[in-house]
Protein backbone atom coordinates (compact mmCIF):
# COMPACT_ATOMS: atom_id res chain seq x y z
CA UNK A 1 0.00 0.00 0.00
CA UNK A 2 1.25 3.67 -0.71
CA UNK A 3 -0.02 6.53 1.46
CA UNK A 4 -0.53 9.59 -0.21
CA UNK A 5 -1.97 12.51 1.89
CA UNK A 6 -5.64 12.11 1.48
CA UNK A 7 -5.48 8.81 -0.86
CA UNK A 8 -4.93 5.43 -0.22
CA UNK A 9 -3.88 3.24 -2.93
CA UNK A 10 -3.95 -0.30 -2.91
CA UNK A 11 -2.83 -3.24 -5.26
CA UNK A 12 -5.33 -6.28 -5.41
CA UNK A 13 -4.18 -9.66 -7.01
CA UNK A 14 -6.96 -11.81 -8.73
CA UNK A 15 -6.94 -15.60 -8.68
CA UNK A 16 -6.34 -16.96 -12.26
CA UNK A 17 -10.20 -17.87 -12.74
CA UNK A 18 -11.46 -14.41 -11.68
CA UNK A 19 -8.72 -13.39 -14.52
CA UNK A 20 -10.55 -16.13 -17.13
CA UNK A 21 -13.72 -15.14 -16.34
CA UNK A 22 -16.52 -16.99 -14.44
CA UNK A 23 -16.34 -20.18 -12.79
CA UNK A 24 -13.42 -20.54 -14.31
CA UNK A 25 -15.00 -20.43 -18.15
CA UNK A 26 -12.70 -19.14 -20.55
CA UNK A 27 -15.51 -16.68 -22.09
CA UNK A 28 -16.82 -18.88 -24.44
CA UNK A 29 -14.28 -20.19 -25.89
CA UNK A 30 -14.36 -23.69 -23.74
CA UNK A 31 -13.25 -26.54 -25.98
CA UNK A 32 -13.74 -29.04 -23.06
CA UNK A 33 -15.49 -29.83 -19.87
CA UNK A 34 -15.73 -26.38 -17.58
CA UNK A 35 -12.64 -25.93 -15.61
CA UNK A 36 -10.57 -27.88 -17.65
CA UNK A 37 -9.62 -24.77 -20.10
CA UNK A 38 -8.67 -23.28 -16.40
CA UNK A 39 -6.60 -25.86 -15.42
CA UNK A 40 -5.10 -26.50 -18.96
CA UNK A 41 -4.05 -22.64 -18.29
CA UNK A 42 -2.37 -22.76 -14.99
CA UNK A 43 -0.39 -25.91 -15.80
CA UNK A 44 1.21 -24.10 -18.55
CA UNK A 45 2.48 -21.31 -16.38
CA UNK A 46 3.03 -23.43 -13.52
CA UNK A 47 4.13 -27.11 -14.70
CA UNK A 48 5.23 -27.68 -10.90
CA UNK A 49 2.31 -27.29 -9.60
CA UNK A 50 0.51 -29.53 -7.23
CA UNK A 51 -3.01 -29.82 -6.84
CA UNK A 52 -3.37 -28.13 -3.69
CA UNK A 53 -1.90 -25.63 -5.14
CA UNK A 54 -4.17 -25.32 -8.36
CA UNK A 55 -7.24 -25.10 -6.06
CA UNK A 56 -5.72 -21.88 -4.18
CA UNK A 57 -4.94 -20.60 -7.61
CA UNK A 58 -8.19 -21.42 -9.33
CA UNK A 59 -10.35 -21.03 -6.85
CA UNK A 60 -11.76 -24.53 -7.09
CA UNK A 61 -12.24 -26.55 -4.48
CA UNK A 62 -9.57 -29.78 -4.32
CA UNK A 63 -12.02 -32.49 -4.94
CA UNK A 64 -12.95 -30.41 -8.37
CA UNK A 65 -9.40 -30.17 -9.25
CA UNK A 66 -8.58 -33.97 -8.29
CA UNK A 67 -11.77 -35.06 -11.05
CA UNK A 68 -10.41 -32.11 -13.37
CA UNK A 69 -7.11 -33.54 -13.41
CA UNK A 70 -8.24 -37.39 -13.66
CA UNK A 71 -10.99 -36.61 -16.56
CA UNK A 72 -7.62 -34.77 -18.34
CA UNK A 73 -5.50 -37.92 -17.47
CA UNK A 74 -8.00 -40.20 -19.21
CA UNK A 75 -8.52 -38.17 -21.93
CA UNK A 76 -4.71 -37.98 -22.58
CA UNK A 77 -4.35 -34.31 -22.42
CA UNK A 78 -2.09 -34.55 -19.52
CA UNK A 79 0.35 -36.87 -17.61
CA UNK A 80 2.55 -36.63 -14.50
CA UNK A 81 6.40 -36.87 -14.70
CA UNK A 82 8.42 -37.69 -12.21
CA UNK A 83 7.21 -38.16 -8.53
CA UNK A 84 4.34 -37.04 -6.70
CA UNK A 85 6.31 -34.59 -4.99
CA UNK A 86 8.55 -32.95 -6.92
CA UNK A 87 7.38 -33.99 -10.62
CA UNK A 88 5.89 -32.04 -13.06
CA UNK A 89 2.59 -31.86 -15.25
CA UNK A 90 3.18 -32.21 -18.92
CA UNK A 91 0.61 -31.20 -21.22
CA UNK A 92 0.56 -33.63 -24.50
CA UNK A 93 -0.98 -31.86 -27.78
Amino acid sequence: MVFHSDLLVSTVEYSLSRQLGKNGENNGENNGKPGENTILDAIRKYAYISQPKLAELTGFSQRKVNRIIAALREAGKIRRIGKTKGGHWEIID
